[in-house]
């Protein structure tokens, strides 16, 4: 996993989640005015064997003049790395729910309105064409 600098945090794969789910916690300081954002990419293999980088994002801003939103994408290996100020305005122009089907992978990402939204991903691998 690499947080929106590009720092890789955690590193597992995909297939070692299998029927397994993650959780993020995020939190501001009291008093501050700051809301999340944050992207979380996986790796995962296709049914044709072929690996490829899974991305979901959420935003949830700290302002009412500001709605919260939910961005996911399918890329090859390391697609996404040095992309994060594109990766940032992709989020930032994204709706509240979105939705990949592409390289074998379905992604559903979806958050809702509010100061804390849960912000929900179900990625699924297709086993067979």
């Amino acid at each position: 996993m690499a947080n929106c600098f590009g720092d890789v945090v955690d590193n597992y794969k995909l297939d070692e989640m299998e029927r397994y789910w993650a959780a993020f916690h995020h939190v501001h300081k009291s008093g501050d005015s700051s809301g999340s954002e944050a992207a979380v990419v996986y790796r995962g293999t296709n049914a044709d064997g072929v690996e490829r980088d899974l991305l979901v994002a959420w935003s949830t801003p700290w302002s009412s003049f500001y709605r919260n939103k939910a961005y996911c994408a399918v890329g090859g290996v390391d697609s996404f790395q040095g992309e994060w100020e594109q990766l940032y305005d992709k989020v930032n122009n994204a709706a509240y729910t979105c939705n990949t089907d592409s390289d074998g992978f379905k992604i559903d990402a979806s958050t809702a309105t509010g100061d804390s939204p849960v912000f929900t991903a179900t990625i699924k691998i297709h086993f067979s064409q």
